[in-house]
């Protein structure tokens, strides 16, 4: 929604990382995401279920629609190989998507092969290439690569963005914050650009005339 608003969008580029929340997750079906909240923060159902019916609340207000009474509590690390495998087809925005609705919308396990199998058939990926890659381990360094980016930076949670490897915003924030951050690197990067072209401006010792000093 920020690039939209962002009149120079065409120069953005968006790179995706990965990063799990919970790494031990398990592989095959696993509780669901009530009671994993009510054990990690050590609160009771009600109080667990106020906090999600929020953020559905907030959701539908961007047309989101969140549905977490069936969400499954998945193990992400295969869902992050197929992200990677994805990117040398320039179709890794479109797996992300699937990945999301499979979780949010359609409460399936995204950490099972037959839902990555059926999210990379939806995308047109190859399926014999996809089917490959979930039998082996291809992908694995480039995952595990970046979660220890994540560890050394300090990302503890999700979201989190890194804009020009230096400016980092962390969490849920309002709209605002990401146009403003947009158009602030834009004026920095418009100011290091005619210092640059200025630095690189030199004048030569020769001359003739009588201009010469």
């Amino acid at each position: 929604m920020a690039l939209q608003q962002f009149k120079h969008r065409e120069y953005v580029q968006i790179e995706y990382k990965c990063y799990q929340l919970d790494s031990n997750a398990g592989k095959e079906k696993t509780e669901d995401i009530y009671s994993m909240l009510m054990k990690k923060y050590g609160l009771s159902i009600e109080k667990v279920k106020e906090m999600m019916d929020q953020i559905c609340i907030q959701a539908e207000q961007i047309g989101l629609h969140f549905q977490f009474e069936k969400l499954q509590h998945a193990n992400t690390f295969h869902a992050h190989r197929l992200v990677k495998f994805a990117e040398r087809e320039e179709k890794e925005q479109l797996i992300i998507d699937l990945l999301f609705k499979k979780h949010f919308i359609e409460h399936e396990n995204i950490g099972e092969r037959d839902v990555l199998l059926s999210i990379a058939k939806e995308a047109e990926l190859n399926e014999s290439d996809v089917d490959s890659l979930l039998c082996l381990n291809n992908y694995a360094k480039a995952v595990k690569n970046d979660e220890q980016m994540a560890e050394e930076i300090g990302i503890s949670g999700v979201p989190f963005y890194i804009f020009n490897d230096q400016h980092a915003v962390a969490g849920a924030q309002p709209l605002e914050v990401f146009v403003t951050i947009l158009e602030e690197l834009w004026n920095e990067e418009i100011v290091q650009e005619k210092g640059n072209n200025t630095n690189n401006q030199c004048k030569s010792s020769y001359c003739t005339g009588n201009d010469c000093e």
